[in-house]
């Protein structure tokens, strides 16, 4: 494996070798780097593809914000039709990145630095771009400590701290509240979880046909995988198993977590729900997880 290569960021980084391929970076590395890149240029990148396998990201694609193509939607009524502009205009710009097995290490497979466009090299009119107001991951972290330990929500105040702390870093109104808002409700989902858990508990604790297995993944032991039957649900499922129905809801939650539920005819042709699951993603590996 080749060695991560030094990408000190300067003013003298952005020539003909921004990338080259099969380089091995560390994936903090390469964010920054290809934001500072893009920056520079004059053009903002945007996330077209990312796919995890065992909850941890394998893949990634990004491309221009001006890749793909624009597909209108037509309506069945010609004169309600109108044309619009848009950003979509087939810009050839693409990195993938593979996510390896080893800590921190994400290997660039492709990388195509065409595009079909004029660079906005204008530095008055960049600060308006998205990517600029994106809040760097140490600022993150410090805006989910005070917001998830200190309960501390309130933009105005939390704003000064941090231009006290990182006099040199720009903190925009809207990403400060969109941060804010991502980490009460995080705070929220996990009480939430830790509520329902011991409500589970409790319910096994006071009749043993309770039934329950729970999935943690990460640092913080978050909640990814819940599965639950009661005593009546598993004997319909023991009683009427020979036809047994499974559908879920498409993150139509807050939680925004796919809601599996197991259905059974019985024997008056009603419908009887003996098993549910609050599950993280529908790929294989989870539904194995579910019917062991």
């Amino acid at each position: 494996m080749s060695e991560i290569i030094d990408l000190t960021l300067d003013e003298n980084v952005f020539d003909d070798s921004f990338i080259e391929i099969n380089d091995n970076l560390s994936e903090n590395i390469l964010e920054q780097y290809l934001n500072q890149y893009s920056t520079q240029l004059g053009f903002e990148t945007k996330i077209v593809r990312a796919e995890k396998e065992e909850g941890v990201w394998s893949r990634k694609t990004y491309k221009c914000r001006h890749g793909g193509k624009y597909e209108a939607k037509k309506k069945l009524d010609p004169t309600q039709n109108q044309d619009k502009k848009s950003a979509c205009i087939k810009c050839n710009f693409t990195l993938n990145a593979s996510y390896r097995k080893c800590p921190n290490l994400v290997f660039v497979n492709k990388f195509i630095e065409e595009h079909n466009h004029v660079m906005n090299i204008n530095k008055d009119l960049q600060q308006f771009t998205q990517s600029s107001h994106k809040i760097p991951d140490n600022i993150i972290k410090e805006i989910r400590f005070y917001v998830q330990e200190c309960h501390l929500d309130a933009a105005t105040v939390l704003k000064r701290i941090l231009r006290n702390k990182f006099p040199n870093q720009d903190i925009y109104r809207q990403s400060l509240y969109d941060a804010i808002r991502k980490f009460k409700d995080s705070a929220q989902i996990k009480n939430d979880a830790i509520t329902l858990l011991n409500r589970l508990i409790k319910l096994q604790q006071e009749d043993p046909n309770w039934y329950f297995k729970v999935d943690f993944e990460g640092i913080d032991n978050r909640l990814t995988k819940i599965f639950w039957m009661s005593p009546n649900q598993k004997r319909f499922w023991k009683r009427f198993h020979d036809v047994i129905i499974n559908d879920n809801t498409c993150k139509i939650n807050k939680y925004l977590m796919p809601l599996s539920v197991f259905i059974v005819i019985d024997s008056d042709h009603r419908n009887r729900i003996v098993a549910t699951a609050v599950i993280c993603d529908e790929t294989i590996s989870t539904y194995e997880w579910i019917l062991e």
